[in-house]
């Protein structure tokens, strides 16, 4: 089981996103009172869970990725390092490979990311989507961070340093 580092003001690690997706990822859809009980169980501030909920306008219930997403972002410090984040969360790859994910997942994690906290344009969201969209078309609809965080490939965030 993974345990806080007191790295972070929010106890969130990468090992405690993984077993938090382990445990509820299954689903599309969480009500905040089964995030909540998961949550309380790994010794993380409720507070914290409540400024999650309420930054990402969730009602009764969220999505599991944009939830989880919002999470992974309280512990990265950038939107190319939340997505890389996520990456390693969502795929399906064996342990230590480049963990990619389906295009389409990694789009709708980018323009939720891009509104809820990354003040990104969506022109510039469509050009990064764009220019992956046409650079992954052979790689069976799959990214990862080896992709997107390439040093020719747009930044994900235009004030992101080069």
């Amino acid at each position: 089981m993974a345990y806080c580092s007191q790295k972070t003001d929010t106890g969130l690690t990468e090992g405690i996103l993984k077993t938090l997706h382990n445990q509820l990822g299954m689903c599309h859809r969480i009500p905040l009172c089964k995030i909540e009980e998961k949550w309380l169980a790994l010794g993380l501030p409720l507070l914290r869970l409540q400024a999650i909920w309420t930054t990402g306008k969730f009602g009764y219930d969220a999505p599991w990725t944009h939830f989880l997403a919002l999470a992974a972002a309280q512990i990265s410090p950038t939107v190319s390092d939340t997505l890389a984040l996520l990456c390693s969360l969502f795929t399906t790859d064996p342990e230590g490979s480049d963990p990619a994910i389906p295009f389409g997942l990694f789009t709708s994690l980018y323009y939720f990311l891009a509104a809820e906290i990354g003040s990104v344009p969506k022109s510039h969201v469509r050009h990064v989507i764009q220019h992956h969209a046409y650079n992954i078309q052979g790689s069976c609809g799959l990214i990862s961070p080896r992709v997107f965080q390439h040093r020719m490939a747009p930044k994900l965030h235009p004030d992101q340093p080069k």
